[in-house]
């Protein structure tokens, strides 16, 4: 990788990225853990950072390293998983169920995640994480909503 690249922390969620292996769930458990012991207050100022910083990050982290949406690149991840945490609210239990549910949807990318990747640059490294978010916290309302509600989760 050049030296040039600004961003490797960032884009890399600081090291995430370089776990061997499953860098992308590694990414989203801190994300977890963090929302878990800080709460849901600095939650929209996490998914603001990472998407203001990680994009040119992402894009400058890609462009460096040659390789379209390296796996190195987390910082999408953060944003995802962050988004859904931010819809879904709630505590501990939530975090888990999201935690989950969002690694489920970022890995099969139903429609139109897996069609939306293929956008260029740091726009298709974030927009399948964004929908896998979407898609967790809607399919952890539902899950509430037709089951845990009735055990009080």
């Amino acid at each position: 990788m050049k030296s040039t690249v600004l961003y490797p922390p960032v884009a890399t969620f600081f090291g995430t990225g370089y776990f061997p292996v499953f860098p992308g769930t590694v990414a989203s458990l801190v994300v977890a853990m963090l929302h878990g012991f800080i709460g849901t207050a600095s939650s929209p100022l996490i998914l603001a950072a990472a998407l203001a910083a990680g994009f040119p990050a992402a894009g400058q982290f890609e462009k460096a390293s040659g390789i379209r949406d390296d796996g190195r690149i987390v910082i999408d991840e953060v944003a995802g998983m962050e988004l859904a945490l931010i819809l879904a609210g709630g505590g501990w239990s939530t975090v888990i169920i999201i935690f989950v549910l969002f690694r489920f949807f970022d890995i099969i990318k139903p429609f139109p995640a897996f069609q939306a990747q293929a956008l260029n640059g740091a726009v298709g490294i974030f927009i399948d994480d964004l929908i896998a978010g979407l898609y967790a916290a809607g399919a952890y309302a539902a899950l509430r909503y037709f089951i845990l509600g009735r055990y009080g989760l």
